[in-house]
């Protein structure tokens, strides 16, 4: 098998936390989601990082793509459907 095979039937999800303003509150669990955003003064709690990735493996809107996140006003599921 070729490797241009195996990787076509591969989904791969990159979900980078804006800036590095991660903290250790409690999940809010909403989102803003974007290819690019500004980092400025922006923070996510880890448990919603956790959450969007654990989301993300069933979401196919979210297969194939590089997104930032930070916290939002929308559920973390919704904002991934809109994806």
């Amino acid at each position: 098998m070729q490797m241009n095979n195996i990787k076509s039937k591969r989904a791969y999800i990159h979900d980078c936390p804006a800036g590095l303003l991660l903290t250790d509150e409690q999940a809010i669990g909403k989102i803003f989601a974007d290819e690019k955003v500004d980092h400025t003064d922006k923070s996510i709690p880890r448990a919603d990082v956790a959450a969007v990735l654990a989301q993300s493996v069933t979401e196919e809107k979210t297969f194939h793509k590089t997104f930032e996140i930070f916290s939002g006003t929308l559920p973390i599921k919704e904002t991934l459907n809109n994806m």
